[in-house]
This record gives structure tokens, sequence and C-alpha cells, in this order.
């Protein structure tokens, strides 16, 4: 088993923490491209050749990449989120795991946890912080065995 650094632990929960992210804007682009299009769009020709059905196409064209994209990120999130769950249960307390998981699985911002733990900013750092030097600790003494 490999040693564990303070640098590493947070790049894979930053990593972890970008999938949701992207995962969550995706879906807001999916509701955004539902058709509910009265006009065309200005890219399409408007000479007499033009299809009557091209902005419908184009959303549908659009809908298919944007659930290709769907499941992929699904997929890499599945992959990772055992492993990311894992290392978040070598924090010490249940506290400083409930927050990484609120911050990271959940992909919230230090501001969004902050304001739900009713806590201020700076103890949000600073018990993250402390979190992941004792997840740094905790798997490093495991490991060395």
């Amino acid at each position: 088993m490999r040693k564990l650094t303070y640098e590493s632990v947070l790049d894979q929960l930053r990593d972890y923490q970008a999938m949701v992210i992207e995962y969550d804007a995706c879906l807001l682009a999916y509701d955004e491209i539902q058709p509910r299009t009265q006009r065309p769009f200005s890219h399409i020709g408007t000479g007499a050749t033009r299809s009557i059905t091209a902005p419908q196409e184009i959303i549908a064209e659009r809908r298919e990449h944007t659930i290709r994209r769907l499941k992929n990120i699904m997929n890499l999130i599945e992959q990772k989120q055992d492993q990311t769950m894992e290392l978040i249960e070598y924090a010490d307390t249940f506290e400083l795991q409930s927050i990484l998981r609120f911050r990271y699985i959940h992909g919230k911002t230090i501001e969004e946890t902050a304001e739900h733990w009713e806590v201020h900013e700076t103890t949000i750092k600073r018990k993250t912080k402390k979190a992941i030097d004792s997840i740094v600790e905790n798997y490093n003494k495991i490991s060395s065995f």
C-alpha cells in the first residue's frame, strides 16, 4: 500500500466533487434543452429550403448528447464512489466524516456547508483540514503494518 499525503487525499476528494458538480450541470442542461422552442435557432438557414422541424432535430441531437454525457459521468461516479467513501471513513470522528461527505460526495461549497452546519466558513475549512490530516495519519498508520 502506498502512503497518502494531504495533497493526494485532497486531489481524490476534489476529483470526485468535480464529477458530481459536472453531473448536476448536465442535469441542468438537460432540463434546459427540453423541446419548447417556437422559432428556429439563428444559425439555421431562413431560405425556402429551411426545414420546419430543424429546431426539434437540433434539440433531439443535443438531448441525446447530454444523455450520453450524463450516463458516462454516472459510470465514473459509481466507480469512484466506493473508493471515496472508504477514504472518508478513515477520518477520526463521525462529524469530520459527515463534513467531508457533505462537501465532496454531495458537491457542496464551503459556504453551503457552513450554512448547512450553521457555523462559520473558517470552522468548515479548519475541520476539513483536520479531517484530511486524520485520514492521512490513520491510513498511513494502518498501511505501515
